[in-house]
């Protein structure tokens, strides 16, 4: 049929249209991984700011433990006093003392258990990286840096919102892509079929109503307008004159 519509040209059409938005796939990808990395930045930061937490309890902790110590050491000291001050000691005195004494010796135990937790902890930090010599410094440095990733992850999650609409709008365009020929060979059935219609009586417009609803070209677009004369001139050759 002369002046068909060219289904390639229609295909190329599309293929122009929608390239700068099937490049968007691999925005999406390249989005996702450093927000993704983002993240895990963050997750990090969060990790050496909790260590630091725990290490700061820790030695809370094992400060009061060893003024337990200095305590348990002191009433050590006291009893033996009391003893060395008189030649025949109570039983009860002499209790007292052994028990103070075993008080002192676990608590003792657990404030060396208490130190090599604190030196094991401390080794663990320096290997995720922290320097456990300027922990104050160390505490700044990661406070900044959380609100730094923060900030970039905000932005990172509005640019891979965009990113992955337009993706949405990317797998549209492939969609109308694939589905273009059998719109283009409905819109040429639709065409060679006019001079029956019109043979019938049918208006030109509506006709070409039909063509662009089943085509979806645009009214004023070069295509449209070519369909629009092919239909003129099938229906040249009938009764039927177009306004």
């Amino acid at each position: 049929m002369a002046n068909s519509l060219d289904l390639s040209a229609t295909l190329e059409l599309i293929d122009k249209i929608s390239a700068p938005l099937r490049s968007i796939e691999g925005q999406v990808e390249n989005a996702s991984d450093k927000f993704n990395e983002t993240k895990k930045v963050l997750r990090d930061l969060s990790r050496q700011q909790g260590m630091i937490n725990s290490l700061k309890d820790m030695e809370e902790s094992f400060g009061e433990l060893g003024e337990q110590v200095n305590q348990a050491q002191d009433r050590v000291r006291e009893f033996e006093r009391q003893i060395a001050s008189t030649s025949n000691p109570s039983q009860t005195l002499i209790n007292r003392l052994n028990s103070a004494q075993r008080s002192l010796t676990s608590l003792e135990q657990r404030f060396e258990s208490g130190s090599r937790n604190i030196q094991s902890y401390r080794q663990r930090m320096r290997d995720a990286g922290i320097d456990v010599a300027n922990l104050g410094n160390e505490e700044r440095r990661i406070v900044a840096d959380i609100e730094r990733a923060n900030q970039a992850l905000g932005r990172q999650r509005q640019q891979l919102a965009r990113l992955r609409n337009a993706q949405a709008q990317s797998q549209k365009m492939e969609q109308m892509r694939n589905s273009s020929a059998m719109l283009a060979m409905k819109g040429a059935g639709a065409i060679a079929g006019g001079a029956m219609f019109m043979k019938s009586g049918m208006d030109l417009e509506k006709t070409m109503s039909k063509v662009q609803a089943l085509t979806r070209l645009d009214a004023s677009s070069e295509q449209f307008k070519a369909l629009k004369e092919q239909a003129m001139a099938l229906g040249s050759s009938t009764a039927f004159t177009s306004a």
